[in-house]
């Protein structure tokens, strides 16, 4: 079928027989709105698989119309989700027909792969529910309309939806209409064996990713599932971290029946499954060995377990863009690359593992990226994720050594699919002026203020409220406070705030930490005590090799510290007449307790975050994660909505075994980021580095397609 040309005629044709079909009725309401060709009927048939009454509309294919009006129905106008089950063997269109606050519109399905949507004035937006849905089988959809009309026009709302039409031979069970309901996640993860405390770390990592969408999200190992945990879920992700976990436990032990429990559910339930990583194959088996749905796994899915390969698989693709799989980009010291392989430069590849499948009929299985190897002779392509009816599988854990232009970019996109919740292409930028205190050269500011005016880009101010040096060490050797509000920066600050040219965020209140009662070897953390340079909540030390020791949160995490250290640089703000909206933890560093406590005056955090697996015993191995985004986090674990930072910086004079970082890293990191349909290009930069590098990045993104937006644009 010929799509653009096809759908452009059947278009007019949906304006065209509104206004000439003459109404044919059958039960349940059901109309003929296009009989031309003649003699489409619409049948009541006993439908053999589902053992009751449906409805067959046959006809001469998507030539062929038919409508349920719904707008003259009893049902209120705020219901905003519609469901339906159909069968279909050929090409189909599914019209919703909706009044909008901007006119009446229609949004469309297709078993088309991909989804074309429509610009803002467009009075169609198209979804994609993928070709596998006219292969014959009974199928359920469920829309939310209200968020699939904003998924390509986001300023408008839905007032009601008014009919239900579809064109193309098939059968049609039911069509309901419900309230808006949050979907339901659960998150099920191993904590079996010498590594089992990575299960509830990777689960952490994905809760906070899933915080993306509007959902609810339960978290819990497998060994505690109950069988109740499901019954009101849509989606069920399962982290096999750890090898033959199920295996690990007694026979006739709770925890291993918790696993048979866990296999048996999900088998038998048309639910939405994300295997990850290990122990396909011990569900394939109890499949088998318990004879489940009269069918075993790999004849229903078209798919089985294969190997754990150890072929050193380090590259995946997705969209065409080639992505790192587990590779540290470059080596600082102190970095853990135990077992990894060095490619060139201080770049290791640490994730080299891969859990292989044997496709068996790509009628059923849509591949949706591939792994291969760039350090053997073969470097054939193999399956990484792949999707077949309700079930995906994901070829090893994609939180491990992550970085800008890792595969976790791939499962973060793939994340709108498996949840059903649609995204317009949209590629957006965003920029942030980092570490801004009184002692800011003010030529510097305003160099990066004009440029940004001149391309009418609103940015973000990092700002610090109070500036230290304790030890005097860029003040002749004289202790020094500076506070914003008592200089020129504060008032050049209050000038471009009031003309709308910039944002404020809290970047800490001094951006170090030292008592006063402090030794003189105390005071740095871990530099030299100045603002700017060291951290303010984590109490850290440099080695002699150069690497750093992340030794507690100061204050020994305590939420009425942070909280009144916070207010006391928000007021420091509040008395230029500035107000900052969102709150950015210097080196990205703060206890769990302080981000809790902090959220309360700043319930946006803008940047990445450190999260903590066991907040009961910090001396634990993987004591802290940290984690960055693609997108925008509605909210994370610590409850945050987060705009993210995801490219980086600028660093041309990095300390000693750290990685240079120039614009066309920056502008790499960005276009890697293009395979997520609605990334966010965000970077840093700082006032010193003026005009030159900035002006580079900002072409650079432009060119790649990227709109620049104020960070508040994002979470309105």
């Amino acid at each position: 079928m010929n799509y653009k040309i096809t759908l452009l005629s059947l278009l007019f044709k949906v304006f065209l027989v509104q206004l000439l079909f003459t109404a044919l009725y059958a039960d349940n309401n059901w109309i003929v709105y296009d009989n031309i060709p003649p003699n489409a009927t619409i049948t009541k048939i006993k439908d053999k698989i589902l053992g009751k009454d449906v409805t067959e509309f046959s006809g001469s294919g998507v030539d062929n119309g038919y409508l349920l009006n719904i707008s003259d129905s009893n049902i209120s106008k705020k219901y905003r989700v519609i469901k339906w089950s159909m069968r279909y063997s050929e090409y189909y269109i599914i019209y919703i027909k909706i009044e909008t606050k901007k006119g009446e519109k229609y949004i469309y399905y297709t078993p088309d792969d991909k989804s074309y949507g429509g610009d803002k004035n467009s009075t169609y937006i198209h979804y994609g529910l993928g070709s596998f849905t006219k292969d014959g089988k009974w199928r359920t959809f469920s829309r939310d309309i209200e968020a699939d009309l904003k998924g390509f026009d986001s300023n408008n709302s839905l007032i009601s939806i008014k009919s239900f039409l579809v064109r193309g031979s098939g059968e049609f069970d039911s069509v309901r209409l419900s309230k808006r309901y949050k979907k339901r996640v659960l998150i099920l993860y191993d904590r079996v064996g010498k590594y089992g405390y990575m299960g509830k770390i990777h689960a952490m990592l994905l809760e906070n990713l899933l915080g993306h969408f509007d959902i609810n999200i339960t978290a819990k190992p497998v060994d505690e599932y109950k069988s109740i945990d499901v019954r009101d879920k849509s989606t069920i992700f399962y982290l096999g971290t750890t090898y033959n976990a199920m295996d690990k436990y007694d026979i006739n032990s709770s925890k291993r029946d918790s696993y048979k429990n866990f296999y048996r559910d999900i088998a038998l339930s048309n639910r939405t499954i994300v295997w990850i990583n290990y122990n396909l194959w011990s569900f394939e088996k109890y499949w088998s060995d318990n004879n489940l749905q009269g069918i075993i796994f790999k004849e229903r899915y078209g798919f089985s377990f294969r190997e754990i390969s150890k072929q050193k698989y380090n590259r995946v693709v997705y969209k065409d863009t080639e992505l790192y799989k587990g590779v540290v980009p470059y080596a600082t010291p102190g970095s853990i690359i135990d077992n990894c392989i060095l490619e060139e430069n201080k770049r290791y590849d640490c994730s080299l593992e891969l859990n292989r499948l044997n496709i068996l009929d790509l009628d059923k299985v849509d591949i949706l990226s591939k792994a291969y190897s760039t350090l053997t002779e073969n470097n054939n392509t193999t399956p990484y994720i792949i999707n077949s009816d309700n079930f995906w599988f994901v070829g090893d854990i994609p939180f491990t050594y992550i970085s800008e232009e890792d595969r976790y970019l791939a499962f973060a996109d793939l994340l709108h699919d498996i949840l059903r919740i649609p995204h317009r292409e949209l590629h957006q930028a965003i920029m942030r002026l980092e570490d801004v205190d009184a002692r800011t050269n003010l030529d510097d500011l305003n160099s990066i203020a004009n440029y940004m005016m001149s391309k009418n880009i609103k940015f973000s101010v990092a700002t610090i409220p109070i500036y230290k040096d304790p030890l005097g060490v860029e003040n002749g050797g004289i202790p020094t406070t500076e506070y914003i509000s008592n200089s020129p920066i504060g008032s050049r600050l209050k000038e471009l705030y009031d003309i709308g040219a910039i944002e404020i965020v809290q970047h800490g209140t001094t951006h170090q930490y030292s008592k006063i009662d402090s030794s003189i070897s105390d005071i740095p953390n871990p530099y030299d005590g100045v603002s700017g340079d060291d951290f303010e909540f984590m109490r850290v030390i440099k080695n002699r090799d150069l690497s750093y020791s992340y030794l507690y949160p100061e204050e020994n995490d305590s939420k009425v510290w942070a909280k009144n250290r916070t207010i006391e640089g928000r007021d420091i703000l509040r008395d230029i007449g500035v107000e900052a909206f969102a709150w950015e933890a210097p080196h990205y560093m703060a206890g769990a307790n302080h981000y809790r406590a902090i959220r309360d005056i700043y319930p946006v955090q803008y940047g990445r975050v450190t999260y903590y697996p066991n907040e009961s015993n910090l001396t634990k191995e993987n004591r802290f994660i940290g984690q960055f985004y693609p997108y925008i986090i509605q909210r994370d674990i610590y409850g945050y909505k987060i705009i993210p930072e995801d490219i980086h910086n600028i660093d041309n004079n990095p300390n000693y075994g750290f990685r240079k970082l120039l614009p066309k890293d920056t502008i790499r990191f960005a276009k890697k980021l293009k395979v997520v349909r609605d990334g966010v290009a965000s970077f840093y930069y700082h006032p010193y580095l003026r005009r030159a590098y900035l002006k580079t990045i900002i072409d650079g993104l432009e060119k790649e397609g990227y709109s620049f937006v104020s960070a508040t644009d994002l979470i309105k």
